[in-house]
């Protein structure tokens, strides 16, 4: 007895390629698919690679984020009610009130070197990107030929 390699492989191929064993007639209609086909359709509908591709976008935003000042940071804080006066938002000199203004000031050249920093992550998230698709495009066209012989075997099988 002949043992396979791959037999979910071959019996999926098989019941693919047979006709239909209950008799009726299949009402699908199959479209022969081109390897440019098949790799459009793969790379437009793929969700993983939409996904990678506002990654970049996310990135590319890091980069002009990083190139913005930060911004002034303003605190207010007040209580809402005084125990000792009895008063609601007390805001004379019996109350507690505090406001804070804060400006954040890098030094020694640490917002170029963010800038750089968001810059390779940009790049590197592109490079990511583009080995993804490399890498998908080698395993559907290795899949789709070798779709292409399995199925000219079983022909040449069914033949004899």
């Amino acid at each position: 007895m002949q043992s396979y390699r791959y037999p979910f492989l071959l019996i999926a191929i098989m019941f693919l390629v047979l006709p239909d064993l209950s008799g009726q007639e299949s009402h699908q209609r199959i479209v022969p698919i081109t390897i440019n086909r098949a790799d459009s359709l793969f790379l437009a509908g793929n969700l993983g690679l939409l996904a990678e591709k506002y990654q970049v976008e996310a990135s590319k935003a890091q980069i002009i984020q990083a190139r913005l000042f930060n911004n002034i940071t303003f605190n207010l804080a007040q209580n809402v009610y005084n125990p000792e006066t009895k008063e609601w938002f007390d805001i004379s000199d019996g109350g507690e009130t505090s406001a804070s203004i804060q400006k954040l000031f890098l030094l020694a050249g640490k917002r170029n070197k963010r800038i750089a920093f968001a810059d390779l992550t940009y790049q590197k998230e592109e490079q990511h990107y583009f080995d993804m698709i490399r890498t998908l495009k080698l395993t559907l066209r290795s899949d789709f030929n070798n779709i292409y012989y399995l199925k000219r075997i079983l022909k040449i099988m069914s033949s004899r």
